[in-house]
């Protein structure tokens, strides 16, 4: 991430390694929706530089502030990264100032860099940098992508440009990582585009990296240089947006939807793939954790829309909440739906249009059905306990049963399935979701 000016091409500074530290003792700071750990320590790359927690923070509209400071003739520079790491998908930054307009020697770097076990440095990362490299005059806009694969460590693609904003200096920058290409861009408003550039390389297995990381945002001095405009500097990010690419199918149908469940780490090679099953929800809930199969349990009802724990709730009154609420997962714009962006939960009507194109009623015409449905068993609500794993497959939809507490579902076993406008289930069971992508006219 450690970049040097040399007859105008960029080359890392190799050594100075960008680490921050995984101890239970690092600060962590709430931005954007995410959970991010800030960087504390001395002589650290990139740099090298002195980094202190201080240079970090969160202020009352929610908007994230780097600083660098001189403190007791020392210089001091901010970073976070992310405490989860993220995949494909877009990366977006909204930031506040004249970013334009930054010391020669201060770099604002927007990235993902890899762990140890994805990459060494020199490899897997994806940059958007604001600096001139020390040079007055030089290109101040940066993107670039590191291999990878190893034996082609340091060997990144890059494109410098020069560009200037004007008020009110608020400005978006961002990437749209996919497998096989890269795309940057950076804009002032919704018309006035600073810059574009797509990396799009034939070998792309080896060129782009291909494994989910942290996000890290820093505001560093290159190669350690003091400010040479007085004794501090800073930036606010107003936000930072991730959209994770959704992997998609278009059913017999005509509509489009999620080619896997949530929480499948791929879509299905046969009825039974454990890799496929994907989380257990509860009907109405958010992506909160208690969706997940080895998710805690606890007896205490929920009295809001947003429980504010990730544990599964066992009941003996069908539902996780009381008072209930039946109107939770409707729609894109739903209360608490867990789909991604553009997504949201199927209509019984919409599962049961896709039921009837199956090949056969029953497991087997589930699979081979383009949207490949498994069966991932339920999690019941009176004990917590997953059941019928690879023997029942049962699909939430989002309307509920009039006088219930209790949606419509498709359900299906080796044998036969059930019409998904006459089945339903407890809102309290753990069953699998899967999401259908809005129509235009549904989402503003």
């Amino acid at each position: 991430m450690n970049w040097q000016v040399s007859t105008g091409i960029f080359s890392l500074l190799i050594g100075m390694l960008l680490v921050i530290p995984e101890d239970s003792t690092a600060k962590t700071i709430s931005f954007s929706g995410y959970d991010w750990i800030v960087k504390s320590g001395k002589g650290m790359g990139p740099g090298p530089n002195n980094w202190s927690e201080d240079n970090v923070w969160v202020d009352s509209a929610g908007q994230l502030h780097l600083k660098i400071t001189k403190i007791k003739g020392k210089w001091y520079c901010g970073e976070v990264k992310t405490l989860k790491p993220l995949g494909f998908g877009q990366y977006k930054w909204e930031l506040a100032g004249n970013v334009d307009q930054l010391d020669k020697n201060a770099v604002l770097g927007l990235f993902n860099y890899p762990t140890a076990d994805i990459g060494p440095d020199g490899t897997n990362e994806i940059d958007i940098e604001i600096a001139q490299w020390s040079k007055i005059g030089y290109n101040n806009g940066n993107f670039g992508v590191y291999p990878a694969v190893e034996y082609l460590q340091y060997q990144n693609e890059t494109e410098t440009f020069s560009f200037s904003l004007q008020e009110p200096y608020i400005s978006t920058h961002q990437f749209v990582w996919k497998s096989d290409s890269v795309a940057f861009r950076s804009q002032q408003g919704d018309d006035n585009i600073l810059h574009e550039w797509t990396y799009a390389p034939a070998q792309y297995e080896t060129y782009i990296p291909q494994n989910p990381m942290p996000v890290h945002m820093n505001f560093w001095l290159y190669k350690g240089h003091k400010l040479s405009r007085g004794n501090d500097a800073e930036v606010i990010v107003k936000k930072f947006e991730y959209i994770p690419e959704v992997p998609t199918v278009t059913s017999l149908t005509g509509r489009v939807w999620m080619d896997r469940n949530l929480g499948a780490s791929r879509a299905a090679t046969s009825s039974t793939d454990a890799e496929a099953y994907g989380d257990l929800y509860q009907w109405g809930r958010l992506t909160d954790g208690h969706e997940k199969r080895t998710s805690g349990t606890t007896t205490t009802l929920s009295s809001t829309d947003v429980p504010g724990h990730g544990d599964f709730i066992m009941t003996s009154t069908y539902n996780w909440m009381n008072p209930p609420n039946f109107n939770l997962w409707q729609g894109a714009n739903g209360i608490n739906n867990p789909c991604p962006k553009g997504f949201r939960i199927p209509t019984a009507e919409e599962l049961e249009d896709e039921r009837l194109s199956w090949s056969s009623n029953d497991a087997a015409g589930a699979f081979s059905s383009p949207l490949k449905f498994v069966m991932g068993g339920l999690r019941t609500y009176q004990a917590g306990s997953i059941v019928y794993t690879g023997s029942y497959g049962g699909y939430w939809s989002d309307t509920a049963v009039p006088g219930s507490n209790a949606s419509y579902l498709l359900a299906f076993k080796d044998s036969s399935a059930s019409s998904a406008s006459s089945t339903g289930s407890a809102h309290a069971h753990g069953l699998s979701v899967r999401c259908i992508q809005a129509l235009p006219e549904e989402t503003p």
